[in-house]
């Protein structure tokens, strides 16, 4: 059966050499590349998020480099996929923080998802998303990689770990649009993006009655989002603020879920007061002035 993980890109290339490669067991040592002009290595420092996911890429090499010679640089052992939820565990970084670096390495390909041909006997089903088992909070939650039948009670965003990423970078996309909006700190808004179309689409998937495929859900949430940065773009009130320069970058804008501001408050051209959310009480995302219900 197909199993997906990742994989450190070129391994073999850039983290070995002659003499490790003869070595069977775990390595001792790696060859590590000291350079520093790489533009992986540029886009990752000019951030936090980026600097935490360089030292979470430190790990998850010296991980990779304990495996057997022919699964070096393979992020996966005898209990599955290495994901973010078990690397959270193993070394203590809070879930959110792991998730956001794990998105910023696989932004600039320095992790691959991949799918390889897996024993049958390893299980049963092969979608590469963590549940957590109820009743195991005050002993630590078990993590089960096999979700696939309780998706109907269960929205996992990661269960296709590529979904939200390229929804993020299509928001970006939209996002740079004509000359209206900021277009820095791309990483850091491409990761806002791909956070708030989760949520929305999980107040999708809620109002679905808890059903329905997280694709589905995902793919309606980036066009709800899609249009909301449009008609923000068009709007006079950014207009306004780009012109006086103090409107909100990216990250902002979808960390502080601006998206659910009232279309009225855009209409105004001052630029002290932010925008009134209206709460629409049916759950209709579409209207563009919805925000997500309790869940």
């Amino acid at each position: 059966m197909a199993e997906q993980f990742y994989i450190i890109k070129d391994w073999g290339k850039v983290f070995e050499n002659y003499r490790s490669r003869e070595l069977k067991d775990k390595l001792r040592y790696v060859s590590w590349p000291v350079s520093q002009d790489s533009e992986g290595f540029s886009t990752l420092s000019r951030t936090v998020e980026g600097t935490i996911a360089l030292g979470v890429f430190g790990a998850l090499v010296q991980w990779a480099a304990r495996r057997p010679r022919e699964e070096r640089g393979q992020l996966r052992d005898d209990k599955g996929p290495f994901t973010p939820e078990r690397y959270s565990s193993r070394y203590g970084l809070p879930l959110a923080e792991t998730r956001t670096a794990w998105l910023a390495l696989e932004g600039v390909q320095w992790i691959v998802l991949t799918t390889e041909s897996a024993p049958t006997a390893h299980r049963e089903c092969t979608e590469m998303a963590p549940r957590a088992h109820a009743g195991r909070e005050g002993k630590g939650m078990e993590m089960d990689l096999c979700v696939s039948r309780a998706r109907e009670r269960t929205f996992d965003p990661k269960a296709n770990v590529r979904l939200g990423t390229v929804a993020g970078q299509a928001l970006w996309d939209e996002w740079c649009v004509g000359s209206t909006l900021p277009k820095s700190n791309k990483t850091a808004s491409i990761m806002a993006a791909q956070r708030a179309t989760e949520f929305v689409a999980e107040g999708y998937w809620a109002d679905a009655g808890a059903t329905g495929s997280v694709r589905d859900h995902i793919d309606r949430a980036r066009d709800w989002l899609r249009e909301r940065v449009s008609r923000w773009r068009e709007s006079p009130l950014a207009k306004k603020q780009s012109e006086s320069g103090k409107i909100a970058h990216a990250t902002t804008w979808f960390n502080e879920q601006r998206y659910n501001d009232d279309d009225s408050a855009w209409e105004q051209t001052g630029t002290g007061n932010k925008p009134v959310r209206q709460h629409v009480g049916d759950g209709s995302y579409g209207d563009g002035q919805a925000v997500l219900p309790d869940i």
